[in-house]
C-alpha cells in the first residue's frame, strides 16, 4: 500500500495526474487515497517530486 507523508506533500497533483486508476484526489484540502481501488502499481510514488509518497511495508 501507499504511505502519504502529509508534511512533505504540497498538493501539486503530479500523482493525481499519473494514477491510472484515479484513486488519488486533493478535493478535501489534503491528498487522499482510495485504498479499496488502488492496484499498488506505485506510479504515483515514482512521479512525486516531493517524495511525499512511499511504499508502506506491512
Amino acid at each position: 500500500m501507499i504511505h502519504i507523508d502529509e508534511s512533505a506533500c504540497n498538493l501539486c497533483e503530479a500523482c493525481v495526474e499519473v494514477c491510472p486508476m484515479g484513486v488519488l484526489d486533493t478535493t478535501r484540502g489534503y491528498l487522499h487515497l482510495d485504498e479499496t481501488r488502488c492496484i499498488s502499481c506505485h506510479i504515483c510514488v515514482i512521479h512525486c517530486p516531493q517524495k511525499a509518497l512511499s511504499i508502506a511495508r506491512r
